[in-house]
């Protein structure tokens, strides 16, 4: 266990107290837990984390904040934007609690970092020729100071272990540290750095592995598994597709940091390995792959925190690759995609967590999916002649009623509920040969943004009580009509109300800081029961692990009510 001067107060190393088997078990049972609402995933074999090594000053790269009195580090736990300052961390490099005391010292005293830096991003950097730090400070998009004085600051943090300065312009109140617009300020954009079997070239802003030797463990595992040609998804600056170009597989990189891409491209050129980097997001460059009549035999995917779009999961698994390699740092965005892919053929071979940041509660891990027939439905009930199964998001009645029809006995059922696309909830089937004319109704629950009035009506008999205010947004019963659902949708962005993450007709505003917070990626509405007119009443539908508010209970536990 390490001794850290900001234990009591610091919430970067939760786990710091804990013996590192009890870390690791920790990591495990949040994994385990991640997967456990998904039936889809009830087959899958969790294997032990690997552990790390070294367990302190192992960071490679740190994002810190900066106080109104000169202090630099994390929020604070539960205030309102309290910066701790944090010059004795334990598990930063010392290259960077070093750069990062420079920039601390000139924090000191009045002047332009005083006035003007929000927070700051570090990056280690380890090659043959040279080793040291990128520092870029961030300052606010809104009257962005001089150029001139942004490097007259920098030139005088110079220290031999600081190689490059650059400056990030971030808007405020923007959930992300880093800002899209980076201005070099003092040194090369490009150095050379030593990634396991891979030298990439790093640059400002660009994602890094926390610790390097839990990222060459995981290149090698991946690059092990390339047959035949590759698609690298979220690229970065080639630390994977790189690896993989070494051994003379050929790689298409894809990458939305065009910076990171960029750098990815020139470190395959001077290495002379066929990795081709592609610009672009990531659903958009897979749009286009089809006109080029590609074929992948593997698909490597590292994206953030908040998992694949639900298109990219959709044109992945159209491509059919022979194997998926999926690495995440996020174990419940993560287990909400493999769910999908498990829907759309694709079956989760071996999932290996790693611990690649001891002393947190974070686990990265690597998940093999190899091609399989689309997972089975879960059945909700059953009668004489009718079904009811779980529709889950992102997929149309009619492919749900494609996979019903491929269980034993069920070819011939005809699916009754009419149920959008991107909601989940309960989707009753009639049975071969059962009377027609009947009628399917859902009970809906929906957060929507704001606070409303207590009841409310939406046209077309639809109606809506409100049960439950939590930070600042509104949780509804919904009473509504088959076939209005669409309406009442439109209804409430009308009244100011609209869904949370509805991309139809939602607040753009509130729908993206949902999604890079929480990785929300469609309307938060749900059918929490459905009933047959005059047949069945009120059966259940468990309200869905992948919709969590940020502030809300535990996974699995938001507004579970009958």
């Amino acid at each position: 266990m390490l001794d850290c001067p900001h234990a009591e107060v610091c919430p970067g190393c939760p786990l710091l107290a804990l013996p590192l088997p009890e870390q690791l078990q920790r990591k495990h049972q949040r994994l385990s837990l991640a997967f456990a609402p998904f039936h889809e995933l009830a087959s899958a074999t969790i294997e032990p984390v690997v552990p790390a090594s070294p367990v302190e000053a192992y960071r490679t790269r740190a994002k810190w904040v900066v106080g109104p009195d000169g202090a630099l580090g994390l929020f604070a736990p539960g205030s309102d934007h309290q910066v701790l300052d944090l010059p004795g961390c334990r598990v930063l490099a010392p290259p960077l609690l070093r750069v990062a005391q420079l920039v601390r010292d000139a924090l000191a005293a009045p002047g332009w970092l005083r006035e003007h830096l929000r927070a700051i991003d570090l990056r280690e950097i380890h090659s043959p020729r040279r080793s040291g730090v990128l520092l870029t400070l961030v300052v606010p998009l809104q009257n962005p100071p001089p150029l001139d004085d942004a490097r007259r600051a920098a030139q005088a943090l110079a220290s031999p272990e600081l190689l490059a300065v650059a400056l990030n312009l971030v808007r405020p109140g923007a959930p992300q540290i880093l800002g899209p617009q980076t201005i070099p300020l003092l040194g090369p954009s490009l150095f050379e750095d030593s990634l396991g079997s891979a030298r990439v070239l790093a640059t400002f802003g660009a994602f890094v592995q926390a610790h390097r030797g839990q990222a060459t463990a995981l290149q090698q595992a991946i690059a092990d598994e390339a047959r035949g040609p590759v698609l690298e998804l979220y690229g970065g600056s080639g630390f994977l597709g790189l690896a993989i170009a070494a051994r003379g597989v050929p790689v298409d990189s894809v990458e939305a940091f065009e910076p990171a891409s960029r750098a990815a491209g020139e470190a395959a050129s001077r290495a002379r390995v066929p990795l081709r980097a592609l610009t672009g997001d990531a659903a958009e460059v897979l749009r286009a792959l089809p006109q080029e009549r590609r074929a992948y035999d593997l698909v490597v995917a590292n994206p953030p925190r908040r998992g694949l779009p639900p298109p990219v999961r959709e044109a992945l698994a159209a491509l059919g690759p022979r194997a998926i390699a999926y690495m995440s740092c996020e174990p419940r965005t993560l287990a909400r995609d493999l769910a999908h892919l498990a829907r759309l053929g694709y079956a989760p071979l071996r999932v290996r967590p790693h611990d690649m940041m001891p002393q947190t509660g974070e686990v990265e891990t690597l998940v093999l999916l190899e091609r399989r027939p689309p997972a089975a439905p879960r059945l909700l009930g059953e009668g004489e002649a009718w079904l009811c199964f779980e529709k889950p998001p992102h997929e149309a009645v009619g492919s749900l009623q494609a996979r019903v029809r491929g269980l034993p006995g069920l070819g011939g059922v005809t699916a009754l509920s009419r149920l959008d696309r991107d909601v989940s909830g309960p989707c009753f089937f009639l049975r071969e040969g059962a009377p027609a004319g009947q009628t399917a109704r859902t009970r809906w629950r929906a957060w929507v943004r704001g606070v409303t009035h207590r009841t409310g009506a939406l046209g077309d008999g639809a109606r809506y009580r409100r049960i439950e205010v939590r930070g600042g947004h509104s949780e509804l019963d919904l009473d509504l009509p088959e076939g209005t659902l669409g309406a009442a949708r439109k209804r409430l962005a009308a009244l100011g109300h609209p869904v949370l993450g509805d991309a139809r007709f939602g607040h753009e505003p509130t729908n993206r800081y949902f999604y890079e917070t929480s990785g929300l990626d469609r309307p938060c509405l749900h059918g929490v029961s459905g009933a047959i007119e005059g047949v069945v009443e009120g059966v259940p539908c468990p309200w869905p692990a992948d919709l969590i508010l940020p502030d809300g209970p535990e996974p699995g536990k938001v507004s579970v009510r009958p």
